[in-house]
């Protein structure tokens, strides 16, 4: 979430939202979320990855302070999620 935020340039909603790829040393494979292109999929398969589909990986709610105004965002991925922030 926050690479999508300082490094793809996208709001802190479009962050939340995006699917997320989750990799640990063991097991060796990748999960990701259903929401990833097939070319994406595809080219991370032959590079080596084994792929497995994961419905959702946790939950964020995420707050971030940007040209002197608050910016929240609540997951869907969970029920009656919310963000709230207050400017000083």
């Amino acid at each position: 979430m926050a690479l999508n935020v300082l490094e793809h340039d996208m709001s802190v909603k479009q962050a939340v939202v995006s699917p997320r790829v989750h990799h640990q040393w063991l097991p060796d494979v990748l999960l990701m979320e259903e929401g990833f292109s097939p070319d994406t999929v595809t080219l991370l398969e032959k590079m080596g990855h084994t792929i497995r589909s994961s419905r959702t990986m946790g939950s964020v709610q995420a707050i971030i302070y940007k040209d002197k105004y608050f910016y929240g965002a609540a997951d869907p991925r969970r029920p009656s999620s919310g963000a709230v922030a207050v400017n000083p």
